[in-house]
């Protein structure tokens, strides 16, 4: 399963022109909090809400909260969906991951 969806991932990647990345990695969160059953589940990823910590706020001015992903898990199962910006921190390409999942029936609560 971890080598299709990663294959998956990659195709998705190459037809993808330009891909956004976001900052999730979990060395720049704090109070970090599972959110139960999020549409990630489908794809073996966990969801969580977080405040940015302090070197979130110095290096790159990230304050308050937010909600998503840790990159580090998302590297163990889709590696090809996970990218390490010039400050060694590690991004996910959410088009990538979001397009494997069925949002239909997600309110966002």
């Amino acid at each position: 399963l971890e080598t299709t969806m990663d294959s998956l991932a990659s195709g998705i990647m190459s037809l993808t022109s330009k891909i956004i990345t976001l900052l999730s990695d979990r060395r720049l969160k704090k109070d970090i909090s599972e959110t139960c059953d999020h549409p990630y589940n489908q794809i073996g990823l966990k969801a969580y809400t977080w405040s940015w910590n302090d070197t979130a706020f110095e290096c790159y001015g990230l304050s308050g909260t937010s909600q998503g992903v840790i990159a580090q898990e998302v590297a163990a199962i889709m590696p090809s969906a996970v990218r390490v910006d010039n400050n060694g921190y590690y991004m996910v390409l959410y088009p990538v991951i979001d397009s494997l999942v069925d949002w239909s029936d997600y309110d966002g609560a």
